[in-house]
């Protein structure tokens, strides 16, 4: 791949990472151009779910900028992610088939789809067309949690924890962490489609559990997550989780229940605040993928509550990344998933 082919596929890159991830999921963030000799002639994206997808707007844009061109063979076509093909309750057409339609002189895929793992890529290759899958990490990237949802059919959990050296996650005052640990949570918040709390804690700490802070290191426009709240107490409509008319909240009895709802089918990520109780629950059930952990310079003491309320055991975990955020200390770790296809 020379560098001018690297600088296209980064461009369509970019334009997937422009879009909010709640917007299309459960769906991928894809992004698509279409060069000839060297010159972008139209760009597409994937923008919401249920919209066309891609490689259609980018096609449906170059047809409209050029309405008199009908031979595509001249052209190479760079796009994020393999491409789909028709499987039982899908709404949209066929972008592989359309692909063959159009017959571009080169196909670029910048990564795989977890649900064709490289199919389609043999199906274009069969039908005579050039193609080059370039397993290019930060295609992947754009997705973090599509693999774990398609492969595995459950969503992706990351574990949030705030706590003191003590690990102690209540405090008399506010707030554990500082200011930099609470933006970097709600840039957090705006990726995942939603968050999952409890019914205690929304009672103690009457969270908004909103993402106002994530204007920092974003590249696309926040919408704030959906809400699952698990537990029997009822909550007051006064509370300030209903001051968020743009999202919904479903409450289940318990985790078991939601783990059996039709809801969950829907969700692709999921981002925890919770207390000690279901941190261990989640954690022995293996639920969680990924733990993001926010330690502060601070001792509390025993009368307040403890991150987890059980041994539990993470070997599965790796640590992936420790980072000084201005004192507190973030830690995020990992389990380690063996891919099995489009290695």
């Amino acid at each position: 791949m020379n560098s001018s082919s690297y600088n296209f596929l980064d461009y369509a890159r970019k334009l997937a990472g422009k879009i909010n991830p709640h917007f299309t999921a459960p769906n991928p963030r894809v992004g698509c151009v279409i060069v000839q000799k060297g010159k972008i002639l139209a760009k597409g994206v994937h923008e919401k779910y249920g919209n066309p997808h891609a490689e259609a707007m980018a096609i449906e844009n170059l047809i409209k900028a050029f309405p008199q061109k009908n031979d595509f063979s001249d052209c190479e076509i760079f796009i994020t992610l393999e491409p789909c093909d028709q499987f039982a309750e899908k709404n949209t057409p066929s972008c592989t088939e359309l692909l063959l339609k159009k017959n571009f002189g080169k196909i670029w895929i910048g990564s795989l789809d977890p649900h064709f793992q490289g199919k389609n890529i043999k199906k274009l290759q069969a039908h005579g067309q050039t193609v080059e899958v370039l397993n290019n990490s930060k295609c992947q990237e754009l997705n973090p949690f599509f693999e774990t949802f398609i492969v595995n059919k459950k969503p992706f959990i990351t574990l949030k924890i705030a706590q003191s050296l003590d690990g102690k996650i209540t405090n008399s005052s506010k707030y554990i962490t500082n200011e930099i640990s609470r933006n970097k949570v709600h840039e957090m918040r705006a990726r995942y489609s939603a968050i999952l709390t409890t019914t205690e804690t929304v009672l103690k700490d009457n969270p908004i559990l909103d993402c106002r802070l994530s204007q920092n290191d974003l590249k696309f426009l926040p919408s704030n997550p959906d809400i699952i709240v698990l537990g029997k107490r009822k909550i007051p409509k006064s509370f300030k989780l209903f001051q968020i008319s743009n999202r919904k909240i479903l409450f289940f009895n318990t985790l078991e229940d939601f783990l059996e709802s039709e809801e969950i089918k829907k969700i692709d990520s999921i981002m925890t605040e919770c207390g000690g109780i279901m941190n261990s629950k989640l954690l022995k059930r293996k639920l969680v993928e990924n733990i993001f952990l926010f330690i502060a310079p601070m001792v509390i003491g025993k009368q307040e509550k403890n991150n987890f309320v059980s041994a539990v055991d993470l070997k599965d975990f790796v640590i992936h990344e420790v980072k000084n955020l201005e004192g507190d200390i973030f830690v995020e770790g990992k389990v380690v998933r063996v891919r099995t296809w489009g290695a």
